[in-house]
């Protein structure tokens, strides 16, 4: 099983019982499986790794683009 296919696995199975959390978009589990695709593994992990102590209710307004019709700010995957 590949990592992406183990994020899509969480994503899909036990993220989707909880109630949304994660204040940005795309969601962290879409960002691990993009920065997976895009970057490789290893890279791809650090930048999830990255992403994740970043997920949290202290981020300034005007550190991230805030995408209204979502409600979250927005962190594409690079």
């Amino acid at each position: 099983m590949t990592a992406a296919t183990a994020f899509l696995l969480y994503k899909t199975v036990i993220s989707s019982q909880d109630i949304p959390k994660c204040i940005f978009t795309p969601s962290c589990s879409e960002y691990a499986i993009e920065a997976i695709r895009k970057r490789g593994l290893f890279t791809g992990l650090l930048a999830t790794f990255d992403r994740l102590t970043r997920c949290h209710g202290l981020v300034k307004p005007g550190h991230y683009p805030f995408d209204t019709q979502k409600n979250r700010f927005y962190d594409p995957p690079l």
